[in-house]
């Protein structure tokens, strides 16, 4: 097998930018977002994870959001992605509320923004390694 790159001219750096990390990001969050809203639609829906398993669940798909947020949106302060987590969180609830089957509830929301809430440091270092990085 030849060692040589099928593309000599194109480096690691050039496949990762700050540009394509960012779009990236935005249409996972986008893809996440509207799954949650359009898949807590779907019969069954509620009953996918039994309690206390749903909350994590909670807690990892808002946490997610938070840090896909985070990168999709480098200049938007942590507290400000945290309350988009929460107001995202918010609108899933009240959704919830006109879907037949389903139940808002305040321990969801929690989860939710306990997750938004573990993703800030993550951020925050991804941030802090992607500005690093950008100096070499």
């Amino acid at each position: 097998m030849n060692s040589q790159s099928a593309f000599p001219n194109l480096r690691n750096k050039d496949l990762i930018t700050p540009e394509r990390l960012t779009q990236l990001a935005l249409g996972m969050l986008i893809l996440l977002v509207a799954g949650i809203f359009i898949g807590g639609e779907a019969p069954g829906a509620g009953g996918l994870f039994i309690p206390p398993w749903d909350k994590v669940v909670h807690f990892f798909a808002f946490g997610t959001i938070g840090v896909l947020s985070g990168i999709a949106f480098p200049r938007i302060p942590l507290l400000l992605i945290w309350v988009l987590v929460v107001a995202v969180g918010a609108a899933d609830e009240f959704h919830q509320i006109f879907i037949q089957g389903r139940q808002a509830g305040l321990d969801d929301l929690l989860a939710d923004a306990v997750g938004g809430l573990a993703a800030l440091p993550v951020i925050s270092v991804l941030r802090t390694w992607w500005r690093l990085g950008k100096r070499d």
